[in-house]
């Protein structure tokens, strides 16, 4: 709890709620979006500039993001970034009829409303401070490219250029693998800090140095008698499949009459 006001504004700057929003209006339009108030029902959106706010989904606060992402964990822009795609690519089929207004404000904030990357923040512990440190990670790629390419080839004629040039090459967008492995690097250097953290501690309540205990292992395989052990070389761990949501996002898949 943030101890936050709840009210339409507080309502406007929560990407999950932004969501909301574009999701109702990119088919239905403000006419019928209110919010309940002690005055009654009032306009959710009564500007375009506070429209254009709140259909900035990318740019809303998000939980994940305030607390750092504990243990590595999916950022939910990554989550909305198919969704709000998909809606993006019916605004831009239906430009030139029903969505035509919609598409004519997305249009020139398209870089802003789907950014092609994101900063994706992390606390990084250390003996004395916890540090926030933010990297740039892959989000839409040039997958709003390639949902427009993909419509107007959908939409072309046999006889139109389009289907005549080489397909271009689009840049992937994100996708839940690159923040799995992230996951799994986190919390393999977890467990390994937390087993030398333990070892040492049991060394030193024993007073038992770890050379002592090297040298003595040393000696005791060196005086034991027996068959010489065989090496065996272990090839690389492969580990287990998390169960978190994953997908797979890149360019159309075209036949290879498009690709001439």
């Amino acid at each position: 709890d943030t101890d936050d006001v709840c009210d339409s504004r507080s309502y406007r700057r929560r990407a999950w709620c932004r969501a909301e929003v574009m999701s109702c209006w990119a088919r239905n339009g403000t006419d019928g979006m209110y919010f309940s108030s002690n005055q009654g029902l009032q306009p959710l959106a009564p500007s375009e500039a506070v429209l254009t706010e709140a259909l900035d989904v990318f740019g809303g606060e998000l939980t994940c993001c305030r607390l750092g992402h504990p243990n590595g964990a999916v950022c939910d822009k990554e989550h909305l970034m198919l969704p709000m795609l998909g809606l993006y690519g019916e605004i831009y089929r239906d430009r030139h009829g029903v969505a035509r207004e919609a598409y004519e404000i997305l249009e020139p904030l398209r870089g802003k409303l789907f950014p092609k990357t994101f900063n994706y923040s992390q606390f990084v512990d250390s003996p004395i401070s916890a540090d926030r440190v933010e990297t740039p990670q892959t989000l839409f790629g040039d997958l709003v490219d390639a949902v427009e390419y993909a419509v107007d080839l959908a939409n072309a004629d046999d006889d139109d250029p389009i289907r005549r040039r080489r397909a271009p090459d689009f840049v992937p967008g994100t996708n839940a693998l690159q923040t799995e492995n992230r996951m799994l690097q986190h919390r393999m250097r977890s467990r390994s800090h937390r087993r030398q953290s333990h070892s040492l501690l049991s060394f030193h309540s024993m007073g038992v140095s770890a050379h002592s205990v090297n040298s003595e292992l040393t000696q005791t395989h060196a005086s034991t008698p027996g068959p010489p052990r065989k090496s065996r070389s272990k090839g690389p761990v492969r580990p287990s499949m998390m169960r978190m949501p994953t997908w797979r996002t890149s360019a159309p898949k075209l036949d290879s009459r498009h690709t001439a």
